[in-house]
């Protein structure tokens, strides 16, 4: 499952960004 695998990739990468903006 190609689409389950991205969006469990892409979660934790968004959670990441988030973080990274608001410590920034």
């Amino acid at each position: 499952m190609p689409y389950l695998i991205a969006w469990l990739l892409s979660v934790p990468a968004f959670v990441l960004l988030l973080i990274w903006l608001f410590v920034r």
